[in-house]
């Protein structure tokens, strides 16, 4: 098996730019579920912690995953009391795509 880059966290649903809105309403539409050890596969677990939920994500029943292809690119996310985050493919924001909104930056952590 081949060496899988993590996708870092780019925004959740609440503060994503406008232009962006209709790209996660098709990613919602379209997304394939994922549990959390697939999740993983995508998502360095440390990122997680940033977000500091309690109880931890493997353990909240209520939060969901899925997969899909967001504004055209690799996406996972999950979904957290109605608030979807998103973690877009590493070459996104450098090929073109929005920057993380300011607001947000603090939770991108470079692994």
């Amino acid at each position: 098996m081949g060496f899988l880059q993590k996708y870092p966290f780019f925004c959740d649903c609440v503060n994503l730019p406008e232009d962006l809105v209709e790209a996660l309403v098709e990613l919602k539409e379209t997304a394939e579920d994922l549990d959390y050890e697939e999740f993983l596969r995508y998502v360095a677990e440390e990122q997680l912690e940033d977000f500091g939920f309690d109880p931890p994500l493997n353990e909240d029943w209520s939060v969901s995953f899925g997969m899909g292809s967001f504004d055209g690119w690799p996406c996972v996310f999950f979904v957290h009391s109605g608030i979807e985050h998103l973690f877009v493919a590493e070459d996104y924001t450098s090929m073109g795509g929005p920057q993380p909104p300011p607001e947000q930056s603090y939770l991108k952590k470079v692994l």
